[in-house]
């Protein structure tokens, strides 16, 4: 099976072979990784911009960047890149508070999407490696 076949339309296969030097082992167990821990973070995140906790919500934003860019989900990444540039520009929550109602169903299906990836992954026998 040729590796383009392995990856879902929403990710960019080229940047993903490129970033991980076709080692494609290692891209199968940084996605089941990332889909393992995603949700904890993602929760964390969530649970700042309840508490009002502008700090967290910046810290924790900053922590999920790379794995957009690891994961080739480009939309994804400069959407949460735009949103953290707000966040060292802005003070106060009020500034930030619709554009991370507007993120959180993008974060939501980006992890979604790793889910579906990492399964996919998953269900390539190891000849295909």
């Amino acid at each position: 099976m040729s590796p383009d076949k392995m990856f879902l339309p929403d990710f960019n296969a080229a940047h993903i072979e490129s970033y991980f030097d076709n080692d494609f082992a290692v891209i199968m167990e940084v996605f089941k990784i990332t889909d393992e821990n995603l949700q904890d973070d993602l929760n964390e995140i969530q649970k700042a911009f309840e508490n009002k906790d502008f700090h967290s919500l910046k810290s924790g934003i900053h922590k999920i960047k790379p794995v957009f860019v690891i994961a080739g989900l480009t939309e994804t990444e400069q959407e949460v890149n735009g949103f953290y540039s707000l966040c060292l520009r802005s003070s106060l929550f009020e500034e930030i508070s619709n554009e991370y109602t507007e993120l959180r169903p993008k974060l939501i299906r980006a992890k979604s999407l790793i889910h579906e990836q990492s399964n996919l992954f998953q269900s390539y026998p190891e000849k295909y490696l």
